[in-house]
């Protein structure tokens, strides 16, 4: 019977190997394989990752900043599951988000739907027994909207092991149907992984891992200070240590085995301006008086000095017998940052939010894209 099936297999291979058409004859290739030039590599994408509200989507800023076809992937803020795992508060088909993802993907670029979850209550109901639920109604609004994947949110999951668990096993879920399809699946993480972080199945679950490198001042904050620090020292020793790209620590997400290509270092077109108690650096700020500013705000308004400690601008100033201090960042200390995230090898970098910067900024986002 084996003699059989190699005569069979042997007359099938002679039947191809004297297939023609007199009609069509074989092209002759010139040359030899060594002549044969192969076409290059494809040049790596690094990405450029922008989370937008809903009601920026339609403002001519906006439209600037995707025309600049700098921008890879835009993540529309936000979707919210219910604690009972049901999603309804984003519209996808509304005419303002169906005319922006087509304006977006005529420049290239994708769009996400951030599926955001910042309550540790309906986080633990909807990770403990809407993970099926949730997942296919996510899958419904991507396919609704034309949408290219999906951005996890999840602030506030309960530092156990059992919800860690969960959440990696939803991510999983969501990523294992979206795969399908060929869209993508991008997780918003803290700058270095927390309890409530499992970063191999998070990382290998998804295709990008967007580190939120920001946050570290704000309305909660006794002290005016830096929102997104690249280095610390002095003043902020205790309270700011980044943990980003200390090669020396054993708590950044690359420590715990994570492929610095799939991270994503988040940075904020924003900062706060506080009423404080004094001018100098980490003065006490006066309760109840932050305000959230865009970065193209503050550098149209304000003045420039530079906090070496954390590698940022600040300004202080006084005015009718009281003091101001406002911290955010510039062209400058996003040039550093964006300079850390190459030489780190990162997959790319992202912002919270679009469109909230200056020109120059985006001068250096495109000498980042352009560096070796």
């Amino acid at each position: 019977m084996r003699q059989f099936h190699v005569w069979i297999l042997l007359a099938f291979f002679s039947t191809l190997l004297n297939c023609r058409d007199d009609d069509d004859p074989v092209p002759v290739v010139e040359g030899t394989l060594e002549t044969l030039e192969l076409p290059p590599e494809p040049a790596e994408i690094k990405h450029v990752y922008g989370y937008a509200y809903k009601s920026d989507l339609t403002k001519e800023s906006m439209d600037e900043d995707i025309s600049r076809e700098q921008i890879t992937v835009v993540a529309l803020h936000a979707a919210h599951p219910e604690s009972n795992g049901d999603i309804d508060d984003f519209n996808v088909t509304s005419s303002s988000v169906a005319d922006f993802v087509d304006h977006a993907h005529s420049h290239g670029v994708k769009v996400h739907l951030n599926i955001a979850c910042f309550s540790s209550s309906d986080s633990k109901s909807v990770l403990k027994y809407y993970k099926t639920k949730m997942t296919a109604q996510i899958m419904d609004l991507v396919d609704q909207g034309n949408l290219d994947g999906v951005c996890l949110d999840f602030e506030n999951i309960p530092k156990e092991e059992y919800y860690r668990d969960l959440f990696s096993t939803f991510s999983e879920m969501l990523a294992e149907k979206l795969h399908e399809k060929n869209m993508e699946l991008f997780i918003a993480v803290g700058n270095r992984p927390g309890g409530d972080d499992d970063p191999d199945r998070l990382a290998a679950a998804a295709d990008g891992l967007f580190l939120m490198g920001y946050a570290y001042s704000g309305p909660w904050s006794s002290y005016a200070g830096p929102t997104a620090p690249l280095t610390t020292g002095g003043k902020w020793w205790a309270a700011y240590s980044t943990f980003i790209f200390d090669e020396n620590s054993d708590k950044t997400w690359t420590a715990k085995g994570v492929d610095p290509k799939k991270l994503i270092l988040g940075v904020p077109f924003y900062g706060y301006r506080w009423q404080t108690y004094g001018l100098g650096v980490k003065s006490q700020t006066v309760s109840g008086t932050s305000t959230a500013l865009t970065q193209s705000y503050i550098t149209s308004k304000y003045g420039k000095e530079w906090d070496s400690y954390s590698q940022t601008p600040y300004y202080a100033w006084s005015s009718g017998g009281n003091y101001y201090q406002v911290w955010y960042d510039d062209a400058e200390s996003y040039a550093l940052k964006f300079a850390a995230a190459n030489e780190a090898g990162y997959g790319g970098i992202g912002m919270w939010k679009l469109p909230w910067a200056t020109d120059d900024v985006w001068d250096e986002i495109q000498k980042y894209q352009e560096a070796e």
